[in-house]
């Protein structure tokens, strides 16, 4: 079982290859937001140091989001066209699933992405198991849900807004180390492979990205329209 997984929902565009439930390649580089340049180069790259043909993939799955929206949208089109070209499965990862995957070890994790306007996009996890829907919200709403829980934090809305956390939860919040914050394609590949394993793989004319509020585009068209 060969497993592709890419990911270019933040800066850092991801690419991981999964054989026999064994990451054999992983690539990661800080490509600022210009994936469209660099991930077909990083899934050469991949295969290559895998000594993999491209025929050889099983499954071809992509960080969906939330995140980035154009960086979601060049991972599920990359994801979708090479799973057309090969007429095989897909999987659409949810970016907060892969960051909890960096920290399996802890009771309460809590990923948050700055999703701008004063607002996060989170989740909360307990023993692994989803707690609180993936959610776009302000911080305090989150934070009121961990009251009086110990609890983990990781991901890119760390840095912005760690001083809040902790003057809220105090000694309840525990920050993950740096190398956790960002997201992993070989944790995608992981959560793939479970997929796989539980019968949920999807074509690609399913696959799409996993959007929990709508772009600012088509918000500002909205808004436009809404005052003519």
């Amino acid at each position: 079982m060969n497993i592709l997984c890419i990911d270019t929902s933040s800066v850092y565009a991801s690419c991981a290859l999964l054989k026999d439930e064994q990451i054999i390649s992983e690539k990661t580089v800080l490509s600022g937001l210009v994936h469209s340049k660099s991930i077909m180069p990083l899934v050469e790259q991949v295969l290559e140091s895998a000594n993999v043909d491209i025929e050889e993939i099983d499954i071809f799955s992509c960080v969906a989001g939330p995140g980035s929206f154009t960086g979601v949208r060049i991972g599920v089109c990359a994801t979708k066209g090479l799973a057309q070209a090969m007429n095989k499965p897909c999987y659409a990862v949810k970016t907060l699933d892969c960051l909890k995957e960096n920290v399996p070890y802890f009771k309460t994790v809590c990923p948050i992405l700055d999703a701008r306007r004063s607002q996060v996009y989170s989740a909360v996890y307990e023993n692994g198991e989803l707690i609180r829907e993936y959610d776009v919200c302000p911080l305090e709403e989150v934070l009121e849900f961990l009251k009086n829980k110990k609890t983990l934090f990781l991901g890119d809305g760390v840095k912005p807004f760690k001083e809040k956390i902790s003057s809220i939860l105090g000694e309840n919040a525990i920050f993950a180390p740096l190398q956790h914050n960002f997201i992993r394609a070989a944790s995608g590949a992981y959560l793939t492979l479970k997929a796989y394993n539980e019968n949920k793989l999807i074509t690609y004319n399913e696959l799409d990205a996993i959007y929990l509020r709508k772009p600012q585009a088509e918000r500002e068209y909205e808004n436009r329209n809404s005052l003519t």
